[in-house]
């Protein structure tokens, strides 16, 4: 469901929920993919726990860094992850893993804070979301068929 203040995507991987849920919650796995076409990312904190800290640094392709700070609200293994932003914008993000006959599906849901905010930006969340998706798409086959 999309509303005012939040953004719904989903994409379908043919992979186990188990390896797609460890994109996530693996921190050297979920940094060589959490980030859009051309950004990099640095982890200075990764505590995978309900109330652990998420910190790090976006870098864009220009070099600049956006510093990130969210917290691990809820997890339960290989059905959904709840992660909220902390800083602006000011969102939770709740990501859930469910099977499907032949694959796994990701669903990622946003709630932001100020839906001006996400009423300006919808389309470029959607675009970057997706090379998001493209990416994780990349490392889950590289790394399951090795």
């Amino acid at each position: 469901m999309t509303t005012d203040n939040s953004l719904t995507l989903s994409r379908s991987f043919s992979v186990e929920r188990s390896s797609l849920y460890q994109m996530f919650s693996n921190p050297e796995l979920l940094a060589s993919w959490w980030w859009p076409k051309g950004f990099t990312n640095t982890f200075s904190t990764f505590e995978f726990r309900a109330g652990g800290d998420w910190i790090f640094v976006m870098h864009d392709p220009d070099g600049r860094g956006y510093d990130n700070h969210s917290i691990f609200d809820e997890i339960v293994e290989n059905e959904k992850i709840v992660i909220r932003h902390v800083c602006a914008p000011k969102y939770t993000l709740t990501v859930l893993f469910e099977d499907t006959p032949t694959w796994t599906l990701l669903t990622w849901y946003s709630e932001f804070e100020d839906p001006k905010f996400l009423a300006g930006a919808r389309d470029f969340l959607i675009e970057k979301n997706n090379e998001n998706f493209d990416r994780l798409e990349s490392w889950v086959h590289s790394s399951v068929c090795k």
